[in-house]
């Protein structure tokens, strides 16, 4: 069908249902406690003692090799007492050997058991004061493989022959090859990555690097520093033969450029055969600044080392990745801004790290190659109905696989950003939306309640209903659509399936129609549905020949279901003769008759769904025009049992 886009709501005579579903209400959707601030690979006594310190500033200097996992060197760490602090806990894997402890230039005793270090102070830190301790460690880091939690791992690409160690911390792995606090929401206001290793090797990590210094005959000491917020698990090292293939980006608003430097396999094709894909970081770095605000990291630089595993992981201003395609760089780079420079808060809402990174895929494509938008659209979407239950919100952070759901947390809480923008329904808003969500949460942590917030606050929308169905219930619906058009009028009878019904029986939600009409070009009509079944009078001049429902894949919703009923008609039009509203166009004021008598809810609405006016009436409204410009307006009428939309014009 041709499609094209034009106002619905200037088409729009008269609306009506007759809802038949079971009203639900608040108390019968989901709710969740929304906090969670840490659930790792230690035992709760142990999470509890480590918020007695704000961790400020950490030094790895340590020794790596490109062969095997085998890490020896020192963590120091420089923390805030929060409470009195006489005991330092820090985790890290039985797997590694704790050498010595000082605290200044003093040995102090401490324990290593149960995948923690107990440190005992000399005395006692007082609140806002600071602790450093030093711990000296080596060992060879256990890994469960090169993916999600491994740590540190070591490996040899199998198309390229190149071997590389290299980290992937997230979400409990940081504790397999350093020791560290696993908390999402403590911070770490600086870090130093001092790497030692082979002359033949390069060391990729966070930060600036600030020199390069021989260590003997046949070692040198990569020295990155970075003085940006990070949280733990964005913290890494990639080592291997590595040559460098480096650039800047322009973005605009900013009187400097923003370095990008690459670590690729030291072999004659690798950089050939990625060279274009890598150099459109740079155009998605300005479109990403553009949209989001700029790149958080600026100061510093941006970059990539690559690293033998099936995927990237966006380490604080360098990505590790495995290969380069548009769809990963555009998601890792995303994640600068969604999940570096704002962090979850609980793996439980690790949706707004992998949802909007992945979003991030379509919206930079968007700008730069529609075809590949389309494609991600696509792919978004059609991984998502590939959960037919579970919700967005993670349930149980425990299980890994859960947390990184590629169909949930990935590809659902995309789509449910998409939705998002379409209920808001102007880019402008949306995109000052995810700048104000960067702005409000700068170097911080946040959840889904908060992104919530901050979208209900530049919209003036509630999205109360939306989160509850959309990301703690679960499912999507399909849409079953009856439809008639005889003298003049067109008639829908409008239903859901749902994949979930046990969990959400159903989803309030705009919808658009593709009307194919018997001659001309095609119009679409949007439309709202806050419950289901709904039956629609819309009077409409042309024959209406068929009906496509969501044609630009705004919805998360199956292919859905649409059929000719000519018994539609005459009960429906019936019912629409409920509502009277005159005159129209009005001048000064416009009065609104319901001939039942009932009591009803209206609301007065300008065409982009923007409230006016609110209120209750029984029987009779009459409706001001007051300081309203001329021009169309949308006028909302409904109380348990009805819904009705009608057009008002105020010349």
């Amino acid at each position: 069908m041709y499609r094209l886009l034009v106002l619905s709501l200037l088409l729009i005579l008269l609306i009506s249902f007759t809802s038949y579903s079971q009203e639900r209400s608040c108390s019968q959707l989901k709710s969740f406690d929304q906090k969670e601030f840490h659930f790792g690979t230690v035992d709760t006594d142990a999470q509890t003692k480590m918020e007695a310190y704000d961790v400020k500033w950490y030094y790895l200097d340590v020794e790596v090799s490109n062969l095997n996992t085998f890490i020896k060197g020192s963590l120091t760490m420089r923390a805030e007492a929060v409470q009195v602090l006489d005991t330092v806990l820090l985790e890290l894997s039985d797997s590694m050997v704790v050498d010595s402890v000082l605290e200044g230039q003093s040995l102090r005793p401490f324990s290593h058991e149960n995948g923690v270090i107990s440190i005992d102070l000399s005395s006692a830190v007082s609140v806002n004061q600071i602790a450093e301790v030093e711990v000296f460690y080596h060992g060879t880091a256990t890994s469960s493989g090169s993916g999600l939690s491994s740590g540190m791992s070591n490996g040899s690409s199998p198309s390229w022959g190149n071997q590389v160690t290299w980290t992937l911390s997230q979400p409990y792995g940081a504790s397999n090859w350093f020791p560290v606090k696993q908390n999402l929401n403590d911070q770490i206001d600086s870090i130093w990555m001092f790497v030692t290793t082979d002359t033949a090797n390069k060391v990729g990590s966070n930060g600036v690097l600030e020199a390069v210094v021989p260590v003997g005959a046949n070692q040198h000491r990569y020295e990155w520093k970075s003085r940006y917020p990070i949280n733990y698990y964005l913290i890494s090292l990639a080592v291997a033969e590595y040559v460098e293939y480096n650039f800047y980006a322009y973005p605009a608003g900013t009187t400097d450029s923003i370095h990008i430097v690459n670590y690729i396999y030291n072999n004659p094709q690798t950089l050939v055969n990625f060279k274009f894909q890598i150099d459109l970081t740079k155009d998605m770095m300005e479109v990403f600044s553009e949209l989001y605000g700029m790149y958080p990291f600026a100061d510093e630089k941006y970059g990539h080392s690559m690293a033998p595993f099936s995927g990237g992981m966006e380490h604080q201003t360098m990505t590790t990745q495995g290969f380069f395609n548009f769809g990963l760089t555009a998601h890792e780079l995303g994640h600068q801004w969604f999940g570096n420079h704002v962090t979850c808060n609980s793996w439980k809402h690790i949706f707004v790290n992998e949802g909007l990174a992945t979003y991030s895929e379509f919206v930079v494509a968007e700008r730069l190659d529609p075809l590949i938008a389309a494609d991600e659209l696509f792919n978004m979407h059609d991984r998502a109905l590939r959960s037919p239950t579970g919700s967005v919100y993670v349930d149980d952070t425990r299980d890994v696989g859960r947390i990184f759901s590629s169909s949930l947390s990935y590809n659902k809480g995309a789509s449910l950003m998409h939705m998002i923008r379409y209920e808001i329904n102007n880019d402008s808003i949306f995109f000052a939306g995810m700048r104000e969500y960067q702005s409000r949460f700068s170097f911080g942590t946040a959840d889904a309640e908060d992104l919530r917030q901050v979208f209900e606050d530049v919209s003036g929308l509630d999205f109360e209903t939306f989160f509850q169905e959309w990301y703690y219930g679960e499912g999507f619906p399909t849409f079953d659509l009856n439809l008639n058009w005889e003298n003049g009028t067109l008639y829908l009878d409008m239903d859901q399936v749902v994949s979930a019904p046990g969990a959400t029986p159903s989803f309030e939600t705009h919808f658009d129609l593709d009307l194919e009409l018997s001659s001309g070009p095609d119009t679409l009509l949007r439309l709202f549905g806050s419950s289901f079944p709904m039956q629609f009078v819309l009077p409409f001049s042309q024959e209406v020949v068929d009906v496509e429902v969501d044609p630009n894949d705004w919805l998360l919703d199956d292919q859905a279901n649409v059929s000719r009923d000519i018994s539609l008609g005459e009960q429906m039009s019936f019912e629409s003769a409920k509502l009277k509203l005159g005159p129209n166009p009005a001048k000064n004021y416009a009065f609104l008759q319901m001939t039942d008598g009932k009591k009803y809810n209206y609301k007065l609405m300008d065409l982009k769904s923007s409230l006016i006016e609110e209120g209750t009436f029984e029987a009779k409204l009459m409706l001001e025009r007051g300081t309203l410009k001329s021009g169309l307006y949308l006028l909302e009428v409904s109380n348990e049992e009805s819904f009705y939309q009608q057009k008002l014009v105020f010349n």
